[in-house]
């Protein structure tokens, strides 16, 4: 009887030490970011549908191994240059990171596309294809991909996010303009209502903008995201009302909300190195030990 009890205990452990090593390899640990505080700068061209799409991504360098990455989208009618001074920063913290402008984005786009092509779902696409872009880059950790967005481009990230939930790790979303759905809504009553061009924010637009905005409730949206969420937002924000992020904040889970007290739209000086803070803390804590999955 001792013989087979000392069998039977031998081949628990066997089994115990076998589901051990199964369960280590079924949740790896992903490293802690590397951060050298210097990097390259390369300009990138991105083909969504024929377009050139225009970018800038900067790679940490002196860093072993592959490397997680951000791509960010700036606001309604500017370019890569509004979001460029969080890649540059980000980037010394470890992170690969792209900007580039959206097609038909702003007048001063040097990506392809006209203002009056472009809208929400246009530019969906234009991230899309970036993200499949950086996807393939050999340097980039896939598993670690987190997607940024500033107003306008938070919108975008959203939609972005939700649709392709299982390769987005975590979203990061400044000031982003949920109030576009219902301004819209405000200016018709109905889509047969919308002209051939409208001006929202000063902004002429085409009607194509307006239209692909009318469906696109943003907290419908972002609720199919279910991941963890940074949202920073200016509490003088004369653009987007502190108001909406406070709704994002109170009805959709693993959400991190920081109210910059004093901010409008468009971080500087102390606002900006406040909010950077709070994004490299943000992605460190996802990266490490987050549960962003």
């Amino acid at each position: 009887m001792k013989g087979i009890e000392m069998m039977m205990t031998a081949a628990m452990c066997l089994v115990s030490l076998l589901c051990g090593c199964m369960s280590e390899k079924e949740s790896p640990t992903t490293p802690a970011v590397t951060a050298t505080g210097v990097y390259e700068t390369r300009e990138i061209h991105v083909d969504r549908e024929g377009m050139d799409i225009y970018g800038m991504a900067h790679i940490p360098t002196g860093v072993d191994g592959k490397m997680p990455a951000v791509i960010l989208s700036h606001e309604l009618g500017a370019t890569l240059d509004r979001v460029k001074g969080y890649g540059e920063a980000l980037a010394e913290a470890g992170y690969v990171t792209v900007c580039f402008d959206f097609c038909g984005g702003g007048y001063g786009s040097r990506s392809d596309g006209n203002v009056l092509d472009m809208s929400v779902l246009t530019e969906k696409a234009d991230l899309e294809a970036v993200l499949e872009e950086v996807q393939e880059w050999d340097f980039v950790d896939t598993d670690s991909i987190y997607l940024m967005g500033n107003s306008q481009g938070g919108v975008v990230t959203a939609m972005t996010a939700a649709e392709h939930r299982d390769e987005i790790r975590a979203v990061v979303l400044v000031y982003p303009a949920f109030c576009i759905y219902d301004d819209v809504h405000e200016m018709f009553d109905s889509p047969e209502e919308i002209p051939e061009t409208h001006r929202l924010l000063g902004m002429l637009l085409g009607q194509r903008y307006f239209l692909d905005t009318w469906d696109q409730e943003p907290y419908a949206l972002i609720q199919e995201y279910g991941k963890d969420i940074l949202l920073i937002h200016g509490s003088r924000d004369s653009i987007v009302p502190l108001s909406y992020s406070d709704k994002l904040a109170e009805n959709v889970e693993k959400v991190e909300y920081h109210v910059i007290q004093g901010a409008d739209h468009g971080f500087l000086g102390e606002d900006f190195a406040l909010a950077v803070s709070y994004i490299i803390n943000f992605l460190n804590s996802a990266q490490t030990g987050g549960e962003a999955a």
